[in-house]
């Protein structure tokens, strides 16, 4: 993924994003409103503040960058505002340079990104990358496609998320019937669908299908019609799961296997460790292992 950065001149792949922060006074004296701007909107804004005062250049020196902060929290009304700390901690990411690296470059120009059937996943993974490039990302990188947390009004956060997935979420459901159509993915997403369903129904009825021998029969189109809602609410209306998995996921009752247990649980210490290390790339999405058959996937969604 590409490191994230602020715009501060409009391009058309963030046309949305800048309409909002440009739709949001941030300098309103309602305290309640000023200390719960989010800091995203206050980055944008006070960027093309600054552009506008050198020139259209962002700040790249070291005292720039702190005269930069200093822009920052003269714009605070009061010195407990989260939302300015929040800004002058993510300050740098207005200076990042917008861009492919070089390292970058080389690769996805390397003769191997030509791939054919016997392209290692890698450069079918590049050659991906490149035509992404090329075609939907004009030139750029793909960007990282999540919202972080931050400081903000309830209206202003989900104003922004509607935004996002507006600009950027259209591939999304047929992504996912891609998943549902391509076999490698089949099982993997249809597992996905039936745990996510699983911890509906517990939430509903405080607990896990099939957990009582008695109550199967009635648990069986529970879960499907469970199944069915969280299919619909996807973008896949029609669509359904095979009887049997259903029924196979009720009957088993939620019952733990001792290995699939350490194996999953020594995936999820991997993670972690990657984490506390800061070293590799932790998993990118939602990591499905199926012990039927030993294949294990990971649905970005």
């Amino acid at each position: 993924m590409a490191a994230t950065g602020v715009v501060a001149e409009p391009k058309t792949k963030y046309d949305r994003q800048l309409r909002f922060a440009k739709s949001i006074d941030i300098n309103d004296k309602d305290p309640v409103v000023h200390k719960h701007t989010p800091y995203i909107v206050i980055l944008v804004r006070l960027a093309k503040k600054w552009a506008d005062a050198h020139d259209g250049n962002m700040p790249s020196t070291r005292q720039e960058k702190k005269e930069f902060k200093d822009l920052i929290r003269a714009h605070m009304l009061n010195v407990d505002e989260e939302n300015y700390k929040e800004a002058v901690d993510s300050s740098y990411k207005v200076s990042v340079t917008p861009g492919i690296s070089n390292e970058i470059r080389q690769i996805i120009d390397d003769d191997s990104a030509e791939v054919n059937s016997s392209s290692s996943d890698f450069w079918i993974l590049v050659a991906a990358l490149k035509e992404f490039i090329a075609k939907e990302g004009n030139g750029e990188l793909p960007l990282e496609g999540t919202i972080p947390d931050m400081t903000s009004l309830t209206e202003y956060y989900l104003c922004r998320y509607r935004s996002f997935e507006e600009e950027f979420g259209s591939p999304i459901v047929s992504e996912i019937q891609r998943y549902f159509t391509d076999e490698d993915y089949s099982y993997a997403m249809n597992f996905y669908i039936l745990l996510r369903a699983v911890d509906r129904l517990a939430a509903n009825y405080s607990r896990l299908p099939g957990i009582f021998d008695s109550e199967i029969d009635e648990d069986i189109p529970r879960l499907k019609t469970v199944a069915a809602s969280v299919l619909s609410e996807m973008g896949l209306n029609g669509a359904s799961l095979s009887e049997d998995l259903i029924t196979e996921m009720c009957r088993f009752g939620a019952a733990e296997i001792h290995p699939v247990a350490a194996f999953v649980g020594g995936v999820a210490s991997q993670e972690v460790i990657k984490l506390v290390t800061k070293q590799f790339v932790p998993l990118r999405g939602t990591f499905i292992f199926n012990g039927i058959d030993l294949k294990s996937q990971v649905l970005v969604l």
